[in-house]
């Protein structure tokens, strides 16, 4: 094949392109809010960390400790206080995926009023339109 094989044709072709800038594709902007929360996985993990940003759908967790023991994929029950004045019940959540930072996890099962609480909290602490 003139030129060199398809595998290194496209090699050349994707170092030729230039960088673009990555759209931010998520559903509801995140909420910078400085709340400390626990995360209890299984009967032997339970862990305290700060909210590092929050969304309707869920929240990345700088935990307090080095090695959280938790992978993808593990379920768990978030407890985190709001700031509208009611407690916020624990929450089902699955963890999404873990970073060097923390935590990302989503929500499972939310009922709508607790949801309605969040999108209007993250409305308010990130200057997201309702």
């Amino acid at each position: 094949m003139a030129g060199g094989s398809i595998v290194e044709c496209a090699g050349r072709a994707s170092q030729e392109q230039t960088p673009t800038r990555v759209t931010d594709r998520r559903r509801y902007p995140r909420a910078e809010i400085d709340r400390v929360v626990l995360l209890e996985a299984n009967l032997n993990i339970a862990l305290r960390g700060t909210v590092a940003g929050l969304s309707p759908f869920g929240v990345k967790v700088r935990l307090h400790a080095e090695d959280p023991g938790l992978s993808a994929g593990t379920l768990a029950r978030l407890h985190c206080p709001l700031f509208d004045g009611e407690a916020l019940l624990p929450v089902e959540v699955l963890v999404w995926r873990v970073d060097p930072d923390g935590v990302v996890v989503v929500f499972v099962g939310l009922r709508p009023r607790i949801f309605s609480r969040l999108r209007a909290l993250v409305g308010t602490h990130s200057g997201a339109a309702d």
